[in-house]
């Protein structure tokens, strides 16, 4: 019974190698396959921007924005000298989804003043972010160009969603600052169709 096992199993093992032997490639061809995507609109949007809400991919928010951190500085540093004061902001921190195909959107900010809630204390900043000052005319209808379609970031396999690189963003406290705890708004502005040179990025009012 042991040598008919084996050599039972030595016959297929024969009978593999004779068919694996008798393949050969005679010629290669390609062909194609396509789809079209169709509609009206697509999305253009801000995903996350500091300070904002986050949002999905269909404009819900997702989670709440946290705003920019600029840390403490003391009556003490102020008395010397007006404090420049920085923070980092890592790569994803911004995220613009378009799926209109604008090759030419753009990301503005502007930004108000400093200032401490249910007083009249405040100070201009001079916030920039991505080494770009914000105007603090938050009426006009284009802030300082930040990024756009053609900036320094990493986009998804599908050419949808851009996301920053590592940058930083950074204010500048006054001497005549007063004691408190200062927040401004930021307001953001995606557009689309304009010429990526076409915004400035000096601020208006500088």
């Amino acid at each position: 019974m042991m040598k008919v096992m084996t050599l039972t199993a030595a016959l297929l093992v024969a009978g593999s190698v004779l068919t694996t032997a008798g393949v050969a490639s005679a010629d290669t061809s390609t062909g194609k396959a396509s789809v079209e995507v169709s509609g009206q609109g697509g999305v253009l949007q801000i995903d996350k921007a500091p300070g904002a809400d986050e949002k999905d991919a269909a404009g819900n928010t997702k989670a709440n924005g946290t705003s920019i951190d600029f840390g403490t500085v003391t009556l003490t540093q102020l008395a010397e000298k007006a404090q420049p004061m920085p923070a980092k902001l890592a790569a994803k921190t911004f995220q613009v989804t378009d799926t209109q195909d604008s090759a030419k959107w753009q990301l503005t900010g502007a930004v108000t003043n400093f200032t401490v809630a249910g007083t009249d204390k405040k100070f201009d900043g001079t916030l920039t972010i991505n080494g770009v000052p914000l105007s603090t005319d938050t009426s006009a209808t284009q802030g300082a160009k930040l990024f756009d379609a053609e900036s320094d970031g990493t986009w998804d396999p599908s050419h949808t969603t851009w996301n920053n690189k590592d940058t930083g963003a950074s204010i500048l406290v006054p001497q005549n600052a007063k004691v408190g705890q200062y927040e401004a708004t930021i307001t953001y502005n995606l557009t689309s169709g304009v010429p990526a040179d076409a915004a400035s990025a000096t601020p208006a009012g500088k």
